[in-house]
């Protein structure tokens, strides 16, 4: 009986698409169904299923995907995105990779699939609405905040960004905006900005077609350079500067980062151990490393100094700008020791430290695929079950190994490097895992070596080997003249991934 009823459904659906002007339209001339035959919920029976997002809704109201929103395969998605608005196709692939092999629109209104809350121009799920309808009282107020060139730029996104997590945190008893709500949401303003408008703006008229017609501007023209692709770079500065704005213009409040520590209890310290070193009695700035017989970068060691896979930190704690023993660090010690010593930007600062605990101990960080990732620079991957502190020398020395006469290690050496490591993980690990998370940690390390560890755009071999075989900030290290800011470190990273490709 069912499936009887599902062939009935079925059949009248096609009967009424074959009537439907949709079909004999051409690709890319413009047809938008009734609300009345079109849904968004998952599962719907509608003739027409459309998404929570206008840029695929648009893209079917066009025929680059099916008109009525249904069968489209992975490819279908990743072309059409491709073609239209130049969107890279890496970017495709994270899009497809959590729906079935052929979907239909309805399937991206699951709640926190794609679909989620403190949306730009979107109602919360917890009130009930159709996912795909857009909410017009908040697609105007967006489209108020522009100026008197009538262009919504980074700064008003990021400010209109900002106020709808509040209004959710504040109205919605059931509002869910973490970690990875706002990732969407500002992977989503990025592309507003950079797929659909200009790169650092986007016209009201475009963004009213666009947002409440779904429909394609007729003077649209499709980028040039491939947007929203890690290896482009393109999407990079975009979304940085997005939170840049929002963290430096208006109240920081904890979000989203591209890095994040984990959040968990610190246990209790080795107090007596402690005491009794000779680390006790050091001044800050003096170095003292602990052998290795008693620390530890295994999570839940109980060893009496523990320590992280990351050497910028575990230098810090070195010279005792972090506890020497790695425990009990706080916000505002591991902000103030990576804004003092390293001048980074307190947006970079605020960022790694957003969703980390009120104090916490170096070893957490040594948990697989936190910040500790595979094909690291100068790190054994996890797979081998080594403790994550420790430099694989080997690796190190093959890095500092391609140095040039002038014994500096440049962004081409480095992005060489990491380049061969992606592939020595891949070739020799059964557990490999070096997807756009581990590549954009270890893109983002290989800057703060340059940039933070460096002078900018090299490092020295000497510096290199003293920072991570050592440990110990060189004697003659200088701290960074020009603070660096989230939008110079992602730019770099982008860079740097651009020229691994090569």
């Amino acid at each position: 009986m069912v499936s009887f009823i599902h062939s009935a459904v079925a059949a009248a659906v096609a009967t009424t698409i074959a009537a439907s002007p949709a079909v004999a339209l051409e690709e890319g001339e413009y047809f938008r169904p009734s609300n009345g035959e079109t849904s968004g919920i998952n599962g719907t029976t509608t003739v027409y299923r459309r998404s929570p997002c206008p840029a695929l809704n648009a893209l079917a109201n066009h025929g680059y995907l099916p008109r009525d929103g249904q069968n489209i395969t992975h490819d279908m998605f990743i072309t059409a995105i491709k073609d239209v608005y130049n969107v890279g196709n890496d970017v495709g692939e994270l899009l497809v990779a959590d729906i079935p092999t052929t979907s239909s629109l309805d399937n991206l209104g699951i709640h926190n699939l794609i679909e989620h809350d403190a949306s730009l121009v979107h109602t919360d799920a917890y009130y009930g609405y159709d996912p795909m309808l857009v909410n017009e009282t908040l697609a105007e107020d967006l489209f108020a905040r522009a100026g008197y060139d009538g262009l919504l730029t980074n700064t008003i996104v990021a400010e209109t960004r900002r106020d709808r997590g509040n209004t959710c945190n504040a109205e919605n008893p059931e509002c869910t905006y973490n970690t990875r709500a706002q990732t969407l949401a500002f992977l989503e303003a990025s592309a507003l900005l950079t797929s659909l408008g200009t790169g650092d703006n986007i016209s009201v008229e475009h963004a009213h077609s666009f947002i409440i017609d779904e429909k394609i501007p007729d003077d649209y023209t499709t980028p040039d350079l491939s947007v929203l692709q890690l290896s482009s770079g393109n999407a990079l500065p975009s979304f940085a500067s997005i939170k840049f704005d929002w963290y430096n213009k208006f109240t920081v409040s904890p979000s989203a980062a591209m890095v994040s520590f984990i959040q968990s209890v610190v246990v209790a310290v080795a107090a007596v151990v402690f005491v009794a070193s000779p680390s006790a009695a050091l001044s800050e700035g003096e170095y003292f490393r602990p052998s290795n017989d008693e620390t530890s970068g295994i999570y839940g060691t109980t060893a009496a100094y523990r320590r992280s896979p990351c050497p910028a930190l575990n230098t810090l704690a070195n010279h005792g700008y972090l506890p020497r023993d790695g425990h009990n660090i706080t916000h505002d010690i591991l902000r103030t020791a990576l804004m003092n010593v390293y001048n980074l930007g307190s947006g970079v600062v605020d960022i790694l430290v957003a969703n980390v605990p009120d104090t916490i101990t170096l070893d957490y960080l040594g948990l697989h695929n936190i910040i500790e990732h595979d094909a690291s620079l100068a790190h054994t991957d996890a797979y081998y079950g080594h403790d994550p502190m420790i430099a694989n020398e080997t690796l190190a020395e093959g890095l500092f190994a391609r140095a040039g006469d002038d014994g500096l290690l440049t962004n081409r050496i480095v992005a060489a490097t990491r380049k061969e490591r992606g592939k020595m993980c891949n070739a020799e690990n059964p557990e490999c895992t070096y997807g756009v998370k581990a590549q954009t940690l270890a893109f983002l390390e290989a800057s703060v070596l340059l940039m933070a560890l460096g002078t900018g755009n090299t490092i020295s071999v000497e510096h290199a080997r003293s920072f991570i075989m050592n440990e110990k900030i060189p004697d003659d290290y200088t701290t960074p003249k020009s603070t660096i800011s989230v939008v110079s470190l992602l730019a770099r990273a982008a860079t740097l991934k651009a020229m691994s490709l090569v």
